[in-house]
């Protein structure tokens, strides 16, 4: 059942896959490369229930991990498709322009 924190625990799932990505970069590239898919994987399809379905908890989770994304983008090169994704779902600036 979805209750109103609902999106906390996905925004802390997103938060836990950009860290992973964060923290291992540098030392174990496979394990950086599969946070990043799952990271993708996870904000595209938040991003698809955002679009298709209107839903809320989809728009604040992504909403949350907007500047996470944005900032481990800056470090990790493979993760800048993470805040494209969510800057385009919601319609925030993708240029390379600050967070939001």
């Amino acid at each position: 059942m979805l209750t109103p924190d609902t999106f906390h625990h996905m925004s802390n799932f997103g938060s836990l896959l950009l860290r992973i990505a964060l923290l291992t970069h540098k030392t174990n590239s496979s394990m950086m490369t599969e946070a990043i898919s799952l990271a993708i994987r996870f904000c595209s399809t938040l991003a698809q229930y955002h679009r298709d379905e209107l839903w809320d908890m989809a728009e604040e989770t992504l909403k949350r991990l907007a500047e996470p994304a944005y900032i481990t983008g800056r470090d990790i090169v493979q993760a800048r498709d993470i805040y494209t994704i969510i800057a385009s779902a919601l319609g925030y600036p993708s240029d390379g322009g600050s967070a939001p």
